[in-house]
């Protein structure tokens, strides 16, 4: 299903606004001249930002999380 949506999503959008939904096909695609180097950090560095934000965002969500009680034994 993830497949599916990120495929969805960079055939439907990818030719519009040029972006890669992946670092490593924005790297490719620099490689391949496709995109500018100078934009190369955009698509890394928004990938990093956003991978640590929802880090953040699960840390805030869960931060009272009682501990896991084992099973009782049968």
């Amino acid at each position: 299903a993830i497949g599916f949506t990120v495929f969805a999503m960079a055939t439907t959008f990818g030719p519009i606004s040029g972006g890669a939904f992946n670092p490593a096909v924005a790297v490719r695609a620099t490689v391949l001249k496709a995109f500018a180097l100078k934009n190369l950090w955009v698509h890394i560095g928004c990938c990093f930002a956003g991978g640590a934000l929802a880090a953040g965002v699960l840390h805030y969500a869960n931060r009272q999380d009682m501990p896991v009680q084992p099973s009782p034994k049968t």
